[in-house]
């Protein structure tokens, strides 16, 4: 550094560089006075360094002190646990050291250094601390003997390496290591070319030349053969036995250049064949192009195009529908179709239509902000609104069409004369005016007052004149109602509208032509031969002039098994049913009560006695049961059948009085009160449970004669119509038929035969007598593949799943059973699909079936197909949560939905009028008296009737005179008339005494009617059912 000094002050220009190191090391230089000055006031420096201090200044002084420090420094590394006692004695050449042995010392630390990087470049380990750690010298001997011995070995073969390479400088021991691996490589290629040359000379007869040029042409020849080859079909590594043959031949060898120009006229010709057509060309075996196909495979593929040129137009049009469909979807899905080789033919259609569809949906939704912006959320909102909208409309047209009736009532005038007539006649005891005349005074004001009658068609010809005219006259059951009947009717209407079933009972003389035999005659006439068809009603009349529409809804049915057969048979799968839900306890359906002892008393009383004990224990236990929470009906096959019944519960009732519940007034739901009735009278009539005695059957000698009443005229199909369908809950068929009892041939009529005999299979088996569904299976009966998708989910999380659940055309897209119940399915899953979608309306989508499902006992879940498929994490979340809670509301057992069919009930105060009690009426003007046990039985003029404090107190129905009776008869009807013939007769059973009209009474009753009728006291319509006039007896 002082030299450079001294070097760069000599008065020579520095250069700026020059200055700047000169100014850095004097800055160096001033640092290190600093530090040595340090040393010397904090040591004693001449103490320290000895012989070292003198002549400190000098060079060669300062050279031994950097060899000393050197020696610490080999020391330092040789003991670092730090150097023993006796050693330290040694080297600081302590009296008593022998001069060997400090000689020794200086020779090992003068070669330490180069002993170790040595050990170090050949990959050795020194074992350092040895000495430290106290071992014996001669273990530290050994080793390095041993490591002596490798380092010999090692540099006689660097010696000879280097006379090898005729190097005269030594090289390094890295070098050595890198000539070492080449030599090693180069003795394996040397071994490997000997071994192919010998291979060539003795297998192919060929032994190129030692030299790169030769050996290049080889390499080149083999890869042309090797093209060669792979382009023949032999297997891989293989050369064919032909292809060996030659190659062993030199003289008819051929050569490189004469392959590749033969591999180039190949691929030429390939590629020419492969121009002459379209791309994407068709490959080989639908995954090679030509130029890669082997010989074999060109030739055959090749072959069969030459063979299929017929068919090349079939290809050409084959591009063409490519291109176009490309043009709907993208080239890509078209290729990856024709390139599917496990795609069914039959299913290529389907594929495509769904990626066509899928395009045009994605294109739909991106061009509808609607379904864009679905959400389930805010629609269902939306149906909730609607939902409470529409029913406040329904309460609001309500009051309106009564507030608008009131307002009509208020405007009229009560200085009226018709007003003071309707007054004056109120106020009558007796001797009032007609009804007729009194519609004829003031018809207009009691249309103000009363703007809705309900008449029958006959009451309207008697009671209205031909200038009496409604705004709109309605038809109801106008299936019964003859063309002839229904014209007066028709003429006084501005509007007309007829409601009726073509399917259910036809217009007949049954009952006219019963009592009209009873009057002539005191013969009895079989029910067979008194049915008289009279030809069509006024509703097929008109069917075709007027416009129509099907009311397709039903109600009734609570249970959907017993609308399902005449949905069916009768109107060909076109009313809407709801699935009937599986609850515990829940008892609902067809129960088929099978009497094989039953015999059908043919010739007798034309009754089957087993069938009606069967009828009367199911009606005990109904009452055990229900009591009257459930109404009750009985409906008979004849009127023989319908009066054992009644009599057989009159003498029941004799002996338990729970039967008398039976003809009470109270208890009934909606005043539907108990009956009995034959087919004929029961059209109109329902009920919650019906009991049908099939009454037919066997007789006593154990034929069966197909003669079953009017089942068995014309339109007997159409009475059973009316017969299976009067229950809303349950039906209970009690017969002593089987199906196979009825055998009929094949062409023979009688319908109302075979549709008995199909409907006793249907309650029998309950086998479906259609299935409505996509298919027999599960997997098939999926409408959509949403549904398909939403059940998949469902049975992953350990639900049962039935699919399409029902009988009717209308089903729950997916009934999901409890899983802690499995008799339980109450619970649906609908879906936004056709079934949703096929329904017309807003209302009867997202009101009226909701509703209506609820109220047979559904707990309704809804997936909307738009959140599942673009929102399906959020759809699956929402949806297992929604069904958690509906079946906890299940299990909760809630009661069964209310029995009207209404979607909302309307309460209004009924003001009642005070009915007329014929009793005390009579009694009042003095017409009857009351009877009494101990008094004469001797008529004396005035009919005698039962005390209602002592009705046991009555007399016996062959005690009565026949004039007595009559008379009754006849001041009766003067009240009542115009009435209903059948009411006339139970208002005098009822004052004789009698709480029902049995047979005998009927019976008797009837007689006298028939000689009131002969002397023309009586006047009773056309049909026979209704008395029209009363007049004194002559």
């Amino acid at each position: 550094m002082w030299r450079h000094l001294k070097h760069a002050y000599r008065g020579k220009r520095l250069l700026p560089e020059k200055a700047t190191s000169a100014l850095s090391d004097l800055l160096r230089i001033k640092e290190l006075e600093v530090l040595l000055e340090k040393l010397r006031k904090k040591l004693d420096i001449q103490g320290f360094l000895g012989d070292y201090y003198k002549n400190l200044e000098t060079d060669e002084v300062r050279k031994k002190i950097i060899e000393a420090l050197q020696t610490a420094k080999n020391i330092r590394e040789a003991f670092p646990a730090g150097l023993p006692l006796s050693a330290q004695r040694i080297l600081c050449g302590h009296e008593g050291t022998s001069t060997e042995i400090l000689a020794i010392a200086k020779e090992l630390i003068q070669n330490w250094g180069e002993g170790k990087e040595l050990l170090c470049q050949l990959g050795l380990e020194f074992l350092e601390g040895n000495f430290a750690e106290g071992k014996p010298l001669g273990s530290v001997i050994a080793i390095c003997r041993v490591k002596a011995n490798a380092v010999e070995e090692l540099y006689s073969v660097w010696g000879k390496l280097n006379s090898l390479l005729k190097e005269t400088k030594n090289i390094s021991l890295q070098d050595l290591e890198n000539y070492l691996k080449e030599m090693h490589k180069v003795l394996e290629v040397n071994e490997l070319y000997n071994k192919v040359t010998k291979s060539l000379a003795t297998e192919w007869k060929w032994r190129p030349q030692d030299t790169p040029e030769a050996w290049n042409k080889v390499l080149k020849s083999l890869e042309v053969w090797q093209k060669v080859v792979s382009l023949m079909d032999v297997p891989e590594g293989t050369v064919p036995p032909s292809l060996f043959e030659v190659a062993q031949r030199p003289e008819s060898r051929p050569s490189c250049e004469q392959l590749e120009q033969a591999l180039r006229e190949w691929e030429k010709a390939t590629e020419a064949i492969s121009e002459r057509f379209e791309s994407p060309f068709p490959k080989v075996k639908g995954t090679k192009p030509l130029i890669e196909a082997s010989f074999q495979e060109l030739e055959e593929h090749l072959r069969a195009m030459r063979d299929r040129i017929d068919e090349v137009q079939d290809y050409l049009d084959l591009q063409r529908l490519r291109e176009a469909l490309a043009q709907e979807i993208s080239n890509e899905a078209v290729d990856a179709l024709l390139n599917m080789q496990d795609l069914p033919t039959e299913k290529l259609p389907e594929v495509v239509e769904r990626l066509i569809l899928g395009k045009w949906l994605d294109h739909v939704f991106a061009s509808s902000p609607p379904l864009r912006e679905f959400r389930w959320e805010r629609y269902q909102q939306y149906i909730q609104e609607f939902r409470e909208l529409d029913a406040k409309l329904e309460e609001w047209a309500f009051a309106k069409t009564v507030q608008e009736l009131n307002e009509r009532r208020r405007k009229i005038i009560e200085d009226k004369p018709e007003v003071q007539l309707i007054r004056r006649e109120a106020r009558k005891k007796r001797r009032h005016l007609s009804v007729r005349k009194l519609i004829q005074r003031a018809f207009y004001t009691i249309l103000e007052i009363k703007p809705c009658w309900l008449m029958s068609p006959l009451s309207v010809s008697y009671f209205l004149s031909p200038d009496h005219q409604f705004d709109l006259v309605i038809f109801d059951e106008a299936s019964q109602v003859r063309p002839g009947d229904a014209i007066p009717a028709i003429y006084r209407a501005k509007q007309v509208v007829i409601c009726g079933d073509p399917k259910q009972l036809p217009p007949t003389s049954f009952f006219e032509a019963r009592i009209l035999e009873l009057a002539m005659s005191d013969e009895e006439m079989d029910e067979e031969e008194a049915y008289i068809p009279l030809g069509e009603s006024v509703l097929e009349s008109l069917e075709g002039f007027l416009p129509s529409v099907m009311l397709e809804w039903h109600y009734r049915s609570k249970d959907e098994k017993l609308i399902a057969f005449s949905n069916h048979v009768f109107y060909h799968g076109r009313l809407i049913t709801f699935p009937t839900p599986q609850a515990p306890g829940r008892d609902t359906g067809i129960r088929y009560e099978y009497q094989p002892e039953a015999v059908y008393e043919r010739s007798g009383r034309r009754i089957n006695r087993k069938e009606v004990d069967a009828a009367c224990q199911l009606i005990e236990e109904h009452l055990m049961k229900w009591g009257t929470s459930r109404s009750l009906g009985v409906v008979t096959m004849n009127e023989p059948q319908k009066e054992a019944i009644l009599d057989e519960l009159e003498r029941r009732g004799r002996k338990d009085d729970r039967f008398h519940v039976l003809w009470s007034q109270e208890g009934w739901p909606n005043g539907e009160v108990f009956f009995v009735k034959n087919l004929e009278t029961v059209q109109g009539d329902e009920r919650d449970v019906i009991i049908i005695s099939t009454t037919y059957g066997k007789g006593t000698d154990g034929r069966l004669t197909l003669q079953f009443g009017p089942l068995t005229q014309s339109g007997g199909e159409r009475r059973l119509n009316v017969l299976i369908t009067r229950a809303r809950e349950k039906i209970i068929l009690v017969t002593s038929l089987q199906p196979e009892d009825i055998r009929l041939a094949d062409g023979q009529g009688q319908d109302g035969l075979r549709v008995l005999r199909a409907y006793l299979r249907y309650a029998r088996d309950g086998v479906q007598p259609v299935h409505f569904g996509k298919g027999s299976t599960p997997e098939q009966a999926f409408e959509s593949d949403f549904e398909a998708s939403v059940a998949e989910v469902l049975q992953s999380w350990g639900y049962k799943v039935i699919p399409q659940y029902g009988v009717g055309p209308y089903r729950i897209d997916l009934a999901v059973g409890d899983p802690l119940d499995p008799t339980r399915i109450q619970v649906g899953v609908e879906c936004d699909g056709a079934t949703y979608h096929r329904l017309p309306t807003v209302r009867e989508r997202d009101r009226i079936r909701q509703e209506w499902l609820e109220r047979q006992g559904w707990k309704i879940v809804r997936v909307w197909s738009t959140e599942w498929w673009y929102q399906r994490r959020k759809a699956e979340k929402r949806l297992r949560s929604e069904l958690e809670e509906a079946f906890r509301k299940a299990r909760e057992g809630k009661k069964m939905a209310d029995r009207c069919p209404q979607t909302t009930r309307n309460k209004v105060k009924r003001v009642r009028i005070k009915s007329v009690d014929l009793r005390s009426q009579l009694l009042e003007e003095k017409k009857v008296e009351i009877y009494h046990p101990t008094k004469s039985d001797f008529y004396r003029g005035r009919p005698r009737i039962v005390n209602s404090e002592n009705p046991e107190a009555r007399r016996n129905l062959q005690d009565i005179d026949k004039e007595e009776l009559k008379d009754l008869i006849l001041i009766v009807a003067e009240v009542l008339v115009p009435c209903d013939l059948e009411y006339l007769m139970r208002q005098v059973a009822n004052l004789l005494g009698f709480k029902r009209l049995g047979k005998r009474i009927r019976e008797t009753l009837e007689t006298a009617i028939r000689q009131l009728c002969r002397e023309k006291a009586l006047v009773l319509d056309p049909d026979r059912e209704f008395v029209t006039k009363a007049s004194p007896r002559k």
